[in-house]
């Protein structure tokens, strides 16, 4: 009883997604279904303009065995009464005990205007409960498990599109992400921008103070690019010192604005070796439209590419790009 009672209290406090919903409704649904099948006895009452059960009009449709025979009307009625007045009282069982005898109630739901319920009756309480609790236990430990399955196995597939040392999504997600735009794009024609950002001279980074120190400056460049976009722009690590902006359904000079921003913003950022040591960076930025500048993923990401190298020839610390001078 105890288990069941941790279980089901598990199911419903749980917070479910997407493919876990169908799940906990099935639960749901086959703890009611389970006392119907066992049920003793099934009536009907109408209830009055107010909603309140009407004595006169409770009536009875079957009952399974001779236990059901001892249940009168007037016991029916008190049970319904009295469930009635409780709050959200439809969607659950109720045990009620009326003299000596000890019932699990649930409602089935409304045909031709009346309240349709269901019934388990037993001379002790524990019997009306033990046919199905252990059942209901062994599913609910099963369907839980499930859930727990499901959100292990989405944590993982989430890990495989994100980059280990910068918390932005990765090279394979950034693919998948572009596909997914350019299909958006053939439906109800969004554009989009990308902005591929490399950091200027970090080779010395690595050469002069370490690979560790590289990675913390990563790290801190992935921090400072995130603070300079919008809560719904799209922020990737393309490979080692570069990384990938996209921008949806923005206007061109809006992605200037954007892009210069994040240039000023790595610029004016002093940056740490250590405590006491600072280190300047600078970042190169090319910048591609899609469809005015390119017409697939590996296109747009090609030129932008390209505008970023010609941000460098430029001078690097620069914002370049297709059709003007950076």
């Amino acid at each position: 009883m105890d288990q069941l009672i941790s279980l089901t209290k598990m199911v419903s406090q749980a917070n479910p997604w997407d493919d876990e919903q169908i799940l906990y409704e099935q639960v749901d649904d086959f703890l009611l279904e389970c006392f119907k099948v066992i049920s003793h006895g099934v009536f009907t009452n109408g209830v009055n303009a107010k909603g309140r059960p009407c004595r006169n009009r409770i009536r009875s449709v079957w009952n399974k065995d001779m236990m059901s025979s001892v249940v009168s009307f007037d016991t029916l009625y008190a049970m319904v009464k009295k469930v009635l007045k409780k709050k959200k009282c439809l969607n659950k069982i109720h045990r009620i005990r009326i003299g000596e005898l000890y019932f699990c109630l649930f409602y089935y739901g409304m045909q031709d205007d009346q309240m349709v319920w269901g019934y388990i009756v037993n001379v002790e309480k524990i019997q009306a409960e033990n046919k199905i609790f252990d059942f209901l236990h062994t599913y609910l430990k099963n369907s839980f498990s499930c859930a727990l399955e499901i959100k292990k196995i989405k944590s993982q597939c989430a890990l495989a599109f994100i980059d280990d040392i910068t918390g932005f999504y990765n090279h394979r997600k950034l693919l998948e992400d572009i596909k997914l735009l350019i299909d958006k794009n053939k439906r109800i024609g969004e554009c989009f921008c990308l902005l591929f950002i490399d950091i200027d001279h970090f080779k010395d980074v690595n050469d002069n103070f370490g690979h560790l120190v590289g990675t913390k400056l990563l790290l801190d460049m992935s921090k400072r690019i995130s603070t300079m976009v919008r809560d719904h722009d799209l922020l990737y690590r393309y490979g080692g010192d570069e990384f990938v902006v996209i921008l949806t359904n923005t206007k061109y000079i809006d992605v200037k604005e954007i892009a210069t921003r994040i240039l000023y913003g790595v610029k004016n950022k002093k940056f740490k070796l250590s405590v006491d040591n600072e280190y300047p960076l600078s970042i190169s930025i090319g910048i591609s439209r899609f469809p005015e500048d390119s017409s697939s993923s590996k296109e747009i990401i090609c030129l932008a590419d390209r505008m970023m190298y010609a941000a460098k020839k430029q001078g690097r610390g620069k914002v370049c790009l297709v059709g003007e001078k950076c």
